[in-house]
């Protein structure tokens, strides 16, 4: 498989790096590196008694005990390589326009068909916004990195079809 071929099941949440393996936490958040994790780990405990200050095996000790975290694998996905057809930078710009000009009902809209994965998708995008302050257009992004390959293609045909940019 040649790495045009591959493409990453998740995105390391601090570092945006695609990923194959790593901690998966109890929000949602996913991290490459130990280090990052750590960095979560202390933003969310006390990472002290007194005068003594926790060390980080102790905290990843306490923290996995308390299942906030686990490590975890995702498969790859393959996909067929095509050749793409474009038709100048229209889709391109029409998209980006869309990610930072979305309607407050976008979800339902390009799910409208599927009940059961408006509601999912909802629950993640609901989840992404009340668990980080980086706005809109970023967790639509980063929104957009968790969805299979075949939700990314029902949005972007949604965006294609619908949306005038």
């Amino acid at each position: 498989m040649t790495k045009q071929n591959v493409v990453f099941p998740r995105t390391c949440s601090a570092t945006g790096a695609g990923i194959f393996e790593g901690y998966l936490c109890e929000d949602g958040e996913i991290f490459k590196y130990e280090a990052d994790l750590i960095q979560w780990i202390k933003s969310r405990q006390i990472t002290s008694k007194g005068d003594e200050v926790l060390s980080d095996e102790f905290l990843l000790n306490e923290s996995y005990n308390n299942e906030e975290y686990l490590w975890t694998e995702w498969e790859s996905e393959e996909i067929e390589v095509v050749e793409p057809v474009f038709v100048g930078n229209s889709n391109i710009i029409k998209f980006m326009y869309f990610a930072n000009n979305f309607p407050h009902d976008w979800i339902q809209k390009v799910w409208s068909n599927n009940e059961h994965m408006t509601g999912h998708i909802t629950s993640k995008w609901t989840s992404l916004n009340a668990s980080n302050s980086f706005g809109g257009t970023l967790n639509f992004f980063k929104l957009f990195m968790e969805l299979d390959d075949n939700n990314r293609n029902i949005l972007c045909d949604w965006i294609d079809s619908n949306y005038g940019g």
